[in-house]
């Protein structure tokens, strides 16, 4: 996998609303919610891009986490992404591979 491009994405707000009738009540209604400020790719990640990232055992590394998203994995013994198929060689169960 070759040097991802990133966008920084200051901290803000913004309205959610789902648009969907069958929409989950978590989905409703109309409000203002906020982000911190993150880093997200140009491009989307494809799956065989991803997989060598999980197969090669980055997934599990400190570097490629930030604090909190670290924190969140291992205080929940994730070990893996959710998936639930098997794509270029990887292989997780959902709803998370502990």
């Amino acid at each position: 996998m070759g040097r991802m491009r990133f966008c920084s994405i200051p901290a803000g707000g913004f309205w959610m609303e789902a648009i969907r009738r069958k929409a989950k009540r978590t989905e409703h209604p109309r409000r203002r919610a906020a982000t911190d400020a993150y880093e997200i790719a140009e491009t989307p990640v494809t799956n065989a891009e991803f997989a060598p990232f999980v197969r090669d055992g980055l997934y599990l590394e400190r570097r490629v986490w930030n604090d909190a998203g670290w924190h969140w994995r291992t205080a929940n013994g994730i070990v893996a992404p959710r998936s639930g198929t098997t794509k270029h060689g990887v292989t997780v169960s959902g709803p998370s591979s502990r």
